[in-house]
């Protein structure tokens, strides 16, 4: 009888899939600049979880210049987003500290930033745009499909 018990449950353990996202994609993303701009070279990567109702992101990125990188930290990172629940998560991994935000929230904030913006714009304050030279930002996009066969695009 525990013999037949055994199997059983050693069947249903080799015969469950594991989850997989539906679709899943990794970026490297590598910014050089020179001069005044030097501060924002950063180089790092992303990886993309999707499903029908909900995705993963997580972020790894490294600021070049020490000084940056003292106001940036670490630069890892996550985003959870739940369409099934309406609500997005903020991942801060190295902080151990996450935030939870409802799309409510979100359409909020957005729409106050706007604002924001518009009355900047209406003020003047916004003349002088802000135009970087000898910024470079190649991206590689490698995107996997659930039996992992990896595609690259650059």
């Amino acid at each position: 009888m525990k013999i037949r018990i055994y199997f059983a449950v050693l069947a249903i353990v080799l015969s469950a899939q594991p989850a997989y996202p539906d679709i899943s994609y990794d970026q490297h993303i590598k910014v050089e600049a020179a001069g005044g701009m030097s501060l924002l070279a950063s180089e790092g990567d992303i990886v993309t979880l999707l499903s029908a109702d909900k995705s993963r992101t997580e972020s790894s990125i490294t600021m070049k210049s020490k000084l940056a990188g003292m106001f940036a930290g670490s630069g890892k990172s996550g985003n959870i987003v739940r369409l099934d629940k309406s609500l997005t998560w903020t991942l801060l991994p190295d902080a151990q500290q996450y935030s939870e935000m409802t799309f409510a929230q979100v359409k909020a904030q957005m729409d106050q930033a706007r604002q924001a913006m518009q009355d900047a714009q209406a003020s003047g304050q916004n003349d002088r745009a802000m135009k970087p030279s000898g910024v470079d930002v190649p991206r590689t996009v490698s995107a996997r499909s659930p039996n992992h066969a990896t595609d690259d695009a650059s």
